[in-house]
Parts: C-alpha cells; sequence; structure tokens
C-alpha cells in the first residue's frame, strides 16, 4: 500500500478509472485473484501506460506528468491550493495533496481537511455526503491528532454544520468521535444544534441531544434551539424531547420574546401547562407590549388561547399599539376566535349565548345579522351599560361598532355614532389600531365607505397609510375617484417618505390617477429622500406620457440633479428600454422628450459622467445619436479618463464604435485614460474583434503602451483571445514588445494556458528565450502558473522529447522506467 501511495496521482488515475477522492487503495487491485501480486501488477499497468504516451509522442498530456516542487513551502503550498479552488481544477488539488513529500509535512494534513469546505463551495454548496466519510476516515488514519477538525469557513461554519445539511448520521458521528465542537458557532451564533432545528434534520436532532449539546445556547438574536424549533413548527415529539431534556424555559430573545409567547404561536397547547407550572409570568410582555395571549390571537390558535385564559392571562392588557387581545381577534376577523372570547366574556355574556346558540342551530358559520331580537338586544346593551366602568364601556362600544362595521349594518352604525362614548376618537387610528375607511373598502364595500364620509370620517385619516394612497396601491379606480371627490389631500406624505400620492401613482403606472392627481392640484416640484423629482421617477419607468403631464406642470428646472448628480437626462439614457432594442414599436422615448425639451445633454454627474457617457456604457447606440445630433461633447472625459469611444470599444459594441467614427477628425483616436489606455488597448483587452477592426482603419498607434508597458497584444493575450491577436500581427504589432516587467505577449499567453494564442504568436516568430525582470523565459512561466497545455504546445512544435526526458527523470517509479523510454528517442536529442 505504501508503494501505490508514492505513484504519482495521474497514475492512479490511469489504473483505476473510476477513482474517487482519496478512495482506499485496495479498491484499485480488488478485482485480482489472490495469486496476483498486486504490487506487481500496479507497476506493470504504470509501465505499460508510460510506453504507450512514448510511442504515441506528441499527442502525450504532458501536464499530467510534470511533478510540484519538492521544496516548496507550507505558504506557497496553501498559496496554491487556494488558486486551484478559485479557479475549479479540483483534481490538480487532488494530486498536489497525493504528493508524497507534501503530505505528510506539518499543517499539510491540516490544508487537505479544510479544502472539504472550498471543494463543496466550488460545487455550488454541495453538501458533505456519505462518499467523504471515506475521506475522513483514510485521512485520519494518516495524520490523526495533526488535524484540526474544527476548521471552518469565513462565516465560522464547521465540517459538522454541512455534514448536518446532507443528515448523514454516520458522518457525524464519525467527525464527533473525532473531537467535533458539538458547540461551535457561526457568526451570528447558530450552533450545530440549530442548524438541525432550522432544516429540520429530526435524526440529527436527536443525535446531537442524546451526544450533549447545550440545549440553552442562545444566538446573536437571542433564540434557543427551543425557539427555533417552535418558530419552524417541527414536529412535536422532538419539541417533546426539549422540554423532557430540561431545556431552559425562561430564556428571552433579544425582543424580550418568552418561551410561552412561542408556544403560545403553534398548535401545541400542551406545552402552555409546563412552562405555566415552573412560575413563569404569563402576562410578561415584549418590547412593544405584547403578550403570550395577543400572540396567540395574531396567530389564530384558539386551543393555546383557551389554556393561557385558564392560567390567568389578562385579555385587557394593551399594548404600545393601544390593542388588546380583543381588538386583535376582532380586526383578523376569525369567526371561532371572536365567538371564544365572547362566549368567555362577562360583559358580553347574554349576547354571546344568544350569537352562538344560533350558530349552532343553523351549523353554519355566525352570521352579523340574526334577527331583530338580537339587533334590539345590541341596542338596548348600548342603552343600559350605565352599570359599566368607562374602559369596559369603550370596549363594548368597539366590539358593536366592528362588530355592525363587518356585517354591514348601517342602521347600528348609526345609532353607536350618536352614542359614541366620549373618550372614543372616531377618526383616529388607536380605534381599531389601523384606518377604518381602509378596513372598509378592502371589503369593497361601497356603501358603508360612503356613509363613513357623510358622517364626518375623515378622508385624511392616518393608519396604515391614507385611504387615497391605499386606493393607489390597489389600482382600485372606484374609491379613488370616491376620495377625490370628498376632497382627499393629494400632496399628503407617509410619515416622513415624502412618498405623495403622485409619487405612488408613478411607480405603479397609473397614468389616469396621474393626470387626475395633477389637476386636482398635486405638486410635481417634490423630492423623495434620494433628491428624485417626480420626473426623474417618470424617466427611471420610461413613462413619456406621464413626462409630459409633469413638464407641464412643474416649476422646476428640467436639469435639477438628484444626490448623485444625475439629471432625468442621464437616467433616460440608463433606462430607456425602447433605445436598446426591447420595444422597437415605442417611437418617442425619454431622451427624446427631454432633448426636446433642451435638457442640457453635456451636463456632468457626481462621478464626472456626461449622459453620452452612460449610453455609452449602457450600449445605447439609439440615445448616443440623438445626443450627438444635440451637440453632445464625443472627447469628454470622467474622472477615469475615459471617453465615448472607450466604453464603447470595452463594451464590444461595434455599433457604437462604428457611430462614434463617423465624427472624425473630431474624435481623438489615440486618447488616453488615466491609466493611459487606448480605445485599442479597451477593444484588445475584451477580446472585441470588430471594434478592432474598426478602429484600426483609422489608424491608430498600434503599439501604443500603457502605465503598465502593455500594448494591446498584451491585452489580447492576457484575455486569450486568438482573433484579436491576428487582427494586430497582420497590423504590424511587435510581437516581442516587452511591459514594465519585461515579459511579452508570449509570457501572458503561457501564463493564462492559451494554446491557441502560444501556437499564432509562435508561428508570427514569437522569441521564447526572451526572459521577463525575473529571469523567467515564458516556459517558466507556464511552469510555475501550472500551464500543462502551454508546455504541451511547445513540446508538439520543438522540445517534446527533450522536455519528456526531464519530467520522466522525476517520476517516482525511478529509472527502469526512464531506461526504457530512452531506448525511443532519437540519438540525436540523447
Amino acid at each position: 500500500m505504501e508503494l501505490f501511495r508514492m505513484i504519482p496521482y495521474e497514475f492512479q488515475k490511469i489504473i483505476s478509472y473510476k477513482w474517487y477522492f482519496l478512495n482506499p487503495p485496495k479498491r484499485a487491485v480488488k478485482h485480482l485473484s489472490t495469486d496476483v501480486d498486486p504490487h506487481l501488477w500496479l507497476i506493470q499497468q504504470a509501465q505499460q501506460k508510460v510506453e504507450e504516451c512514448i510511442i504515441n509522442g506528441p499527442n502525450i498530456k504532458v501536464r499530467h506528468l510534470l511533478p510540484y516542487e519538492t521544496d516548496i513551502s507550507i505558504s506557497e503550498l496553501l498559496q496554491k491550493i487556494k488558486a486551484f479552488a478559485k479557479a475549479g481544477y479540483f483534481k490538480e488539488i487532488e494530486r498536489l495533496l497525493w504528493n508524497e513529500t507534501s503530505i505528510h509535512r506539518e499543517d499539510v494534513g491540516q490544508m487537505v481537511l479544510e479544502m472539504v469546505l472550498p471543494w463543496d463551495s466550488g460545487y455550488k454548496q454541495k453538501d458533505v455526503s456519505g462518499r467523504r466519510l471515506e475521506f475522513l476516515q483514510h485521512l485520519f488514519e494518516m495524520m490523526g491528532p495533526k488535524l484540526n477538525v474544527n476548521a471552518c469557513d469565513t462565516f465560522n461554519r464547521t465540517l459538522l454544520m454541512f455534514s448536518l445539511n446532507d443528515q448523514n448520521v454516520e458522518v457525524i458521528k464519525f467527525l464527533l468521535k473525532n473531537g467535533a465542537n458539538i458547540d461551535s458557532k457561526t457568526n451570528i451564533g447558530i450552533t450545530p444544534l440549530m442548524w438541525a432545528v432550522k432544516r429540520k434534520a429530526y435524526s440529527c436532532v436527536d443525535l446531537l441531544i442524546k451526544s450533549g449539546a447545550d440545549l440553552d445556547s442562545q444566538d446573536t438574536s437571542g433564540r434557543t434551539a427551543l425557539m427555533w424549533s417552535l418558530k419552524a413548527l417541527n414536529d412535536k415529539n422532538r419539541i417533546k424531547t426539549f422540554f423532557e431534556n430540561n431545556a431552559a424555559i425562561d430564556k428571552v430573545d433579544n425582543d424580550n420574546k418568552t418561551m410561552l409567547m412561542y408556544v403560545a404561536e403553534t398548535p401545541y397547547s400542551e406545552f402552555i401547562n409546563i412552562i405555566v407550572s415552573k412560575d413563569v409570568d404569563v402576562n410578561a410582555t415584549d418590547k412593544e407590549g405584547n403578550t403570550a395571549l395577543m400572540y396567540a390571537g395574531r396567530a389564530k390558535q384558539v386551543a393555546c388561547f383557551r389554556e393561557l385564559l385558564k392560567n390567568g392571562a389578562d385579555k385587557k392588557m394593551k399594548n404600545k399599539k393601544n390593542e388588546s387581545a380583543l381588538t386583535i381577534i376582532e380586526k383578523s376577523d376569525d369567526k371561532q376566535m371572536e365567538s371564544f372570547l365572547d362566549a368567555g366574556s362577562v360583559v358580553n355574556k347574554k349576547r354571546a349565548e344568544v350569537f352562538l346558540d344560533t350558530a349552532r342551530i343553523e351549523n353554519k358559520e355566525p352570521k352579523r345579522v340574526i334577527t331583530d331580537q338580537a339587533a334590539e338586544e345590541k341596542q338596548q346593551n348600548i342603552e343600559e351599560n350605565d352599570g359599566l366602568d368607562p374602559q369596559e364601556r369603550e370596549e363594548l362600544w368597539k366590539h358593536d361598532f366592528f362588530k355592525a362595521l363587518s356585517g354591514g349594518e348601517t342602521d347600528i352604525l348609526e345609532k353607536l355614532t350618536r352614542t359614541k362614548p366620549s373618550n372614543v376618537k372616531f377618526n383616529e387610528t388607536e380605534l381599531c389600531g389601523e384606518n377604518i375607511l381602509i378596513k372598509v373598502m378592502s371589503k369593497n364595500d361601497w356603501n358603508m365607505a360612503e356613509f363613513l364620509l357623510d358622517n364626518g370620517y375623515d378622508v385624511n385619516a392616518r393608519g396604515s397609510g391614507s385611504p387615497l394612497q391605499w386606493a393607489i396601491d390597489e389600482k382600485n379606480d372606484k374609491f379613488f375617484d370616491l376620495l377625490i371627490k370628498y376632497k382627499a389631500d393629494v400632496n399628503l406624505t407617509k410619515s416622513q417618505s415624502h412618498m405623495t400620492p403622485l409619487w405612488k401613482a408613478l411607480i405603479a403606472g397609473h397614468n389616469k390617477q396621474v393626470q387626475v392627481l395633477l389637476e386636482n392640484g398635486a405638486n410635481p416640484n417634490i423630492k423623495d429622500e434620494r433628491g428624485y423629482t417626480m420626473l426623474s421617477h417618470a424617466v427611471i419607468r420610461n413613462n413619456t406620457y406621464a413626462m409630459k403631464l409633469i413638464l407641464e406642470k412643474m416649476e422646476l428646472d428640467i436639469d435639477i440633479t438628484d444626490e448623485e448628480g444625475k439629471s432625468a437626462l442621464h437616467h433616460a439614457v440608463l433606462n430607456d428600454e425602447s433605445e436598446k432594442g426591447v420595444n422597437e414599436t415605442l417611437k418617442e422615448t425619454c431622451t427624446t422628450v427631454l432633448l426636446t425639451n433642451h435638457s442640457d445633454p453635456n451636463i456632468e454627474d457626481a462621478f464626472g459622467c456626461t449622459p453620452l457617457i452612460y449610453a455609452a456604457m449602457n450600449n445605447n447606440t439609439a440615445a448616443i445619436k440623438q445626443l450627438i445630433h444635440h451637440k453632445a461633447d464625443i472627447n469628454f472625459q470622467d474622472e477615469v479618463g475615459k471617453n465615448p469611444l472607450h466604453y464603447a470599444a470595452n463594451n464590444d459594441d461595434d455599433d457604437s464604435v462604428k457611430l462614434l467614427l463617423k465624427q472624425m477628425p473630431d474624435i481623438n483616436i489615440n486618447v488616453m485614460d488615466n491609466e493611459n489606455m487606448t480605445p485599442l488597448h479597451c477593444a484588445a483587452s475584451s477580446g472585441s474583434r470588430e471594434c478592432l477592426r474598426l478602429l484600426l482603419k483609422h489608424k491608430p498607434e498600434v503599439d501604443i503602451r500603457d502605465k503598465s508597458g502593455k500594448t494591446g497584444l498584451h491585452h489580447a493575450a492576457l484575455v486569450g483571445s486568438m482573433d484579436c491577436l491576428k487582427i494586430l500581427l497582420d497590423n504590424q504589432a511587435d510581437v516581442n514588445i516587452k511591459d514594465v516587467d519585461g515579459r511579452t505577449a508570449l509570457h501572458h499567453s503561457a501564463v493564462v494556458g492559451s494554446t491557441e494564442c502560444l501556437e499564432i504568436l509562435l508561428d508570427h516568430n514569437a522569441d521564447d528565450d526572451i526572459k521577463d525582470y525575473d529571469g523567467c523565459t515564458a516556459i517558466d512561466c507556464a511552469t510555475n502558473s501550472y500551464s500543462r497545455l502551454c508546455l504541451h504546445e511547445w513540446n508538439k512544435k520543438k522540445k517534446f522529447f527533450t522536455q519528456l526526458k526531464v519530467v520522466m527523470e522525476s517520476l517516482v517509479f525511478g529509472m527502469k522506467v526512464l531506461d526504457m523510454m530512452l531506448i525511443h528517442i532519437p540519438k540525436e536529442i540523447n
């Protein structure tokens, strides 16, 4: 087995074609009969493959044979592992880790273990699966106590957490056995137990609890694993396991939400008594003043609501929004909850009995209007409540009001309006915590909405937004017209966000509403918190109709800018979809409308960019044409020194390049940006062959250098563009020109591993003996960057057998194989 480990990885692969990463060596020879020596068989197979490689000559893949440096430092090794992981060359990582001189060095085993994480991320977070168990076992056999099984990624996620994703209990047991920290935490405080709970990995939850995981650890939000289990509505048996193992029930999260509140939101009412029996305050409140009873009411959990009342929960307590459990249930329109609450109320007991008896007789959902007798009882309760204290009278009135409001009982509402307690404010949100008119309109109750407005309800009353804003959000023209008729404030903003009805209508694209709002005095000059005007919002949404309406009413300068210094014209060239071919049938664009209204085509934003610069950035050829027609400066350079031609060439936008070059001689073909890059450099670095051809027709300097000394040929080699290399070389580009590091285009092609570019450069007499200022030739660059295919290309061209001799001298199975190879090498090379 030790002999097998000495064989380079690619020969292991040749011998055993379907190998997985670091599988035990015995699998490669398990098919052999007992009378065959596996060691000799391995050597014979390896020798056979080497002989085939030699006979095949230039077709050999040299990158499979080149050894890694034996004197490589730990830091260099780690750097190469990370580089290969980033590039996705995982087979190269395997080979590197199998090297006999590396695997037993200090700390290398730890690197191997930590490579499990980037290996998974390379496959889009593929989970640690069962086949990794063999890898882990083999690795721990070799390295043992030297390994840190608690290695983590940048988010502090450990191997144990990744294994929980796949719910592989055997891998989890192995990691725990080898010292994995069962209570480790991520950056946000998530433990492995919480990780398993959130993923509903029930078998893993049981295993972790049995293995002694801390049940009471809290994450950065203050939640424990039990809280997460209740929040995720996990299996009741799992939740029961937490209670049986004495999980702390007195913990609160960062919002002061208690365990009782978490339970109240679930259907598991049996846990209420368990918690209350531990002397927990059943009326404790969170930061917003909500009690467990309120949580049960919002979640519509009748069973938990009942248990909380039995254990002394106060249904009259109010939160910071002035809501009690009663008003929360009434707002939810849950008939079962309302009936239960009514039946449990002393004040409403008589009415509740009539209400529930009728529902039982009809065997269906309780009706809002039951009988004339029930209506009379309601009126009697209104008139004969002098025995109630003010708070009970207020709650009773609200209860009756919402019953009548929900049932559309206008006659009862009229009487209630006349008998309203003095401490109840009809037009304020404290009545129900939300806007009453919006509640009515959301039920599409036209008559009730008119009744409220006719009886003095404030059309601009706040709550969850104004009624007019609600009508715009819901695209409800019927109620929108009604509110305009009752003089709704068309400039009313929502809190401090400056979100006026006109802004909302623009965002929603309701042009009819935009027109009505402007006709009724909506202010088009208001800016939002980012400095956007209504005109800017219309432009961003390509709404030319709204733009014209706003321009008629707008008093501000058409070129007023936002906080980034952008005018409406900047936004137009960035957002005109029609100009980029999305909607060719739309003749008039936002850019057209603005330029027709004399918007400045040369205005700069905070980044020193004009509309023409942005049009070139966005491949917006139609906008470029219009801007040039309106005298936009085609040579303007932004804060990084680039002009429109730079951006068009960089974006491979040959139509825009052609359009800009038509302005010759007004445009400077050799203009440089802050890095001394010309449009030619940009076209070459983006691999844009058509743009390069167009530029070369106007005779630019082919060998002009940027600040790093690179020409267009260097940039084309760096991106591996053989088409751009051919075009530049055909236009007499210097093939051996050096950059500031002394590197030629051949060096850069070798570094990036482009065999096609290498072949083109060598065919054009590129000198492969030129050394850079570090003393490296192009071949050295290929070796140092592991560009095996580049070396293969050199071998095909002129140095195959010489290079192969060097390679084979480093093979670990020694001179026997080398002697066999030398038989096949021509004498003139030997």
